[in-house]
């Protein structure tokens, strides 16, 4: 996010009561002597985070900084020439070699130089691999939660030379004691001389984007207490495998894991906002989740009248608008998890030859997609009537060229079923003909995906989501020759069309890769 707009944020969350920020840089941040730190991602420049510091303590927010200090760190990793000798994994530092640590002290130092917090966040959450690539290869198999608390006090120590004080996710102690690896396994066990190794000078996180029971946030923050901590607790406003965030899921997962740290007297309750697999968000989208959830936290007697307001006159957004748009995830049923959702970001990069999500949800759900075409279409009608400009609170353009194009992709795909089956020669010819209309839909798409991006974002990034809509453009194309070919004779059938999986995965949340090619070498 460019400076400028994260200013904009800024004065919105310290008017809706919240005085502390993180920006999550894996990377995207220079380092002196590290040229290929944050190579091509927009990187920070010390002077950009100490201008946001600055701004931010004006307002009574506390910038922490926010890096990564074991996993998530494919992005650096992957420049070899720079970084194999601190590569554990394609996604996991080397622990236990001196040149990691060089790395990490620059890290931390550059935070405690650029902000005034006395905390920094290390987060070193999902090392699932950790020890199982080089480390095993130099040192052999060794428990985990040992190499894990070696690495840590490495770096508490780092810290303390520094003066700060380390926030460290918590799910890597749960997910070692589970036979699964699951942060959620109400089954796990640590041991107890990994407990008593745990160090005091940290904070605790307890992530949890995905549950909508009130009763199991408390649980688990009672066995973040029972470990000697009070955890700071991380909820989420859905805006990640999203194209628009996601109220049906903030408000099933954040509004009952607010009511349990209310009633459990949490005293740090962050809200994050990830943006896997592209960032293709528009994230002022989420800028009424946040009013939503601020209302919620705050408020005895909660409105959404005054939360409707908040969004009007603190966002200069729709919130009707904006609540439509949200609509574009299809819950089948009230209450769904993500996990059982038609998923608009996977409508939109399903490969309109292959349909491996199309073919999926068929499956899995059986009739949905007549539905889904129903909704789209009811959608783009809804949010036509939303275009006077309040788009604050994220571009309702945008949202309706995205509901156009998922309403016709939607559409065309159940026609191409039904023809191709039939070998229907007349309807065939009719969708091959409908494809210049479809590819005037994502090129006006496009538009709005730049748009909204570089009023926001600065400009790296936007190069994968222009490279998806080409391609996806180009697949059309592809699938209009295809059709014309077969309608003149010159080919029997259509390859892709013909193929099935014959079951489903029950896998709805599917990435980009996995999407647009049944190919790993994508």
């Amino acid at each position: 996010m460019k400076v400028d707009h994260l200013k904009k944020w800024l004065r919105r969350l310290a008017l809706l009561g919240f005085n502390a920020a993180k920006l999550y840089t894996e990377d995207t941040y220079q380092l002196p002597g590290e040229p290929y730190f944050g190579y091509c991602r927009g990187a920070y420049t010390a002077d950009e985070l100490r201008q946001i510091n600055a701004f931010a303590k004006r307002l009574g927010i506390e910038m922490i900084g926010c890096i990564q200090g074991l996993a998530h760190l494919t992005q650096v990793l992957k420049w070899g020439h720079a970084y194999g000798e601190v590569r554990d994994t394609a996604d996991i530092l080397l622990v236990g070699e001196e040149k990691t640590y060089a790395l990490l002290e620059k890290k931390i130092k550059h935070f405690a130089d650029v902000y005034d917090s006395r905390r920094i966040m290390l987060n070193m959450d999902e090392a699932i691999d950790l020890g199982r690539g080089r480390y095993m290869d130099l040192h052999g198999e060794r428990r985990r939660f040992d190499i894990f608390n070696e690495h840590l006090a490495r770096l508490i120590e780092i810290c303390n030379k520094y003066e700060l004080r380390p926030i460290v996710s918590s799910d890597m102690y749960f997910r070692m004691g589970s036979a699964t690896m699951d942060y959620y396994d109400p089954d796990a066990v640590m041991p107890d001389d990994v407990r008593r190794a745990m160090p005091a000078a940290m904070q605790l996180v307890y992530w949890d984007y995905y549950h909508g029971d009130e009763a199991f946030y408390l649980d688990y923050i009672e066995r973040h207490r029972a470990l000697g901590f009070e955890p700071m607790v991380f909820s989420a406003l859905w805006t990640w495998v999203e194209l628009w965030h996601s109220w049906a899921l903030t408000l099933r997962n954040a509004v009952p894991c607010i009511a349990a740290c209310k009633k459990a007297k949490v005293k740090e309750l962050y809200f994050c906002m990830w943006g896997d697999d592209g960032a293709a968000c528009e994230f002022d989208s989420a800028l009424g989740g946040l009013v939503y959830v601020a209302e919620q936290a705050y408020s005895g007697a909660f409105s959404e009248t005054k939360v409707a307001a908040k969004v009007a006159e603190i966002c200069q957004g729709d919130y009707v608008g904006s609540r439509l748009a949200g609509e574009m995830d299809i819950q089948l049923k009230p209450g769904d998890s993500i996990d059982e959702m038609v998923l608009a970001m996977c409508v939109l990069w399903d490969d309109p030859l292959l349909g491996i999500y199309s073919e999926e949800m068929k499956l899995w759900e059986g009739d949905v997609w007549g539905d889904a075409a129903t909704l789209y279409g009811r959608l783009a009608s809804q949010l036509a009537e939303h275009q006077a400009g309040a788009n604050g609170a994220g571009d309702l353009e945008h949202a309706l060229n995205l509901a156009e194009v998922l309403k016709m992709k939607v559409g065309l795909r159940l026609r191409l079923d039904a023809a191709y089956g039939r070998r229907d020669m007349a309807a065939l010819k009719e969708i091959a003909e409908a494809v210049p209309s479809m590819v005037a839909l994502l090129e006006r798409l496009d538009g709005s995906f730049g748009r909204q991006w570089l009023r926001r974002n600065k400009p790296f990034g936007l190069e994968v989501i222009q490279i998806r809509n080409a391609g996806l453009i180009r697949r059309y194309r592809e699938l209009q020759e295809r059709l014309m070919a077969l309608v003149a004779g010159e080919i029997d059938g259509i390859d892709e069309l013909d193929e099935t999986p014959g079951e489903p995965t029950h896998m709805n949340v599917v990435g980009y890769r996995g999407l647009a090619s049944g190919s790993s070498n994508f």
